[in-house]
């Protein structure tokens, strides 16, 4: 089982994928491969003790984007 969510960056939508309590991928919507060769169910849940730190570290990262 996979689990997603989505993060609303300055650059556009990334939806970000775990399994098992691991980050295993981020993509922006429309990308070339998006979602990769993922196989299985893909259910949305934004609680993941993983995708929400992962979404903190985009928090940060694009705090400190400079203009």
């Amino acid at each position: 089982m996979f689990y997603k969510s989505c993060y609303q960056s300055p650059l556009g939508e990334i939806v970000l994928v775990s399994k098992e309590n691991q980050l295993i991928g981020a993509w922006m919507e429309g990308q070339k491969y998006y979602l990769g060769k993922l196989k299985g169910e893909i259910q949305e849940k934004d609680n993941q003790e993983i995708l929400i730190k992962a979404k903190s570290w985009l928090n940060r990262y694009f705090k400190r984007r400079k203009t």
